[in-house]
Parts: structure tokens; sequence; C-alpha cells
């Protein structure tokens, strides 16, 4: 308690700051890298799609035998409605545009980071060029266009425990997995689904 009544105003400002912008830099990162692999992984599960359906067109040409003669067709409008969803989110969600905006926002706080450091010695005289570079962080965040998620931050404090007291490793790794779920388990289960349906079925 002691010591944080000896703080200035000047010191309360800066670590005030300090603490949120490397908070929302390293945030941005997470996000941007989550939204890059997405955008990946799409095109990939759209590519895997797209080599099942030819699969499957060569085995009905050359007469694959199946029990059930309405797999093909099945699977087929099954195939073509994946990879339309997945076409269409792709298009619409931009995640590489976006991957790209978080990042260079991520770089832009890491630069009033570095200058905000001119600032670390608790002088009165400092308040109003910490004030100064608060009004440019919120400039630069309105700027960006995107937002970081809650599941960037809480990969955040999985990956730097030590600087979030209130987490646990089990929290961590919780947080870990539900990044990469994010990030892979909705391909996961298109690129698995058909052919699992199309052995049961055939």
């Amino acid at each position: 308690m002691d010591d944080m009544e000896e703080k200035t105003p000047a010191t309360v400002l800066y670590d005030e700051l300090d603490k949120t912008m490397w908070i929302t830099k390293h945030s941005r990162y997470n996000a941007s890298d989550r939204l890059r692999r997405k955008h990946s992984i799409s095109i990939y599960t759209i590519s895997i799609l797209s080599i099942y359906a030819l699969v499957l067109t060569l085995l009905e040409k050359y007469g694959f035998q199946v029990s059930n003669c309405n797999i093909y067709e099945f699977s087929s409008v099954l195939l073509a409605l994946f990879i339309l969803v997945l076409s269409l989110t792709e298009a619409s969600k931009n995640y590489m545009v976006s991957s790209e905006r978080l990042f260079v926002c991520g770089n832009n706080i890491r630069d009033l980071l570095d200058e905000l450091k001119k600032f670390n010695n608790g002088s009165e005289t400092d308040v109003a060029g910490i004030e100064a570079l608060s009004s440019r962080y919120s400039h630069v965040l309105k700027a960006c266009g995107e937002n970081h998620e809650t599941i960037d931050y809480d990969l955040l404090r999985a990956q730097r425990p030590k600087d979030f007291n209130d987490l646990n490793w089990f929290a961590g790794l919780y947080f870990k997995m539900k990044y990469m779920f994010n990030i892979y388990g909705l391909y996961f289960v298109l690129i698995v689904i058909p052919p699992v349906l199309f052995w049961k079925f055939k």
C-alpha cells in the first residue's frame, strides 16, 4: 500500500497505459495469427473437399460397387454444400484483410510503447506527454477498423501466466485448446465427415 501511495500521477498514468497497450498489442497479434491460420485452413479444406468430389465422380464413373445406390448423389450434394458454405464464408469474412489490419495495429501500438518509455521517470512534466500518447493510442484503435476477441486475450493469459497471477496451469491449457479449436475445429469436422459417411453407408 505504501508503494501505491508514493506513486506520482505520472507514474500511475504510465503504468496504466503501459499495461493496457501491452495487453492490446499482444492480443492483436494473437487475433492476426488466428485469422491468418483460419484463412489457410479454409483454403486447404476447400481443396480437400474438391478432391473428395473428384474421387467420388471417378468412383461412380468406373463402377465402384456400393450397397446404397443413392450414396453417390447424397455425397455429391453434401460436398457441394460444404464447398459452397466455405467459399461464401471465406469471401464474406476476409480473414486475410482483417489479419493484416490487426497486425498493423499491433505494430502501431508497439511503436507507441517504445515512445512511452521516454516517460518512465515519474516526473510531473511527463503527464502531458503520457496523455498525448493515450490520445494517439485511442486514434490507432479507431483507425484499425478491427478488434480482437476475448479468445485472443485469453491466449495471451495462457502464454504469459506470470503476468496474470489469477491464471493456473489448467486454465492456461483450456485457453490454448479453445484457441486451437476455434481455428481448426469446424474444418476438421468438414474434412472428416464425408469419408466417414461414405464408408458407413456405401
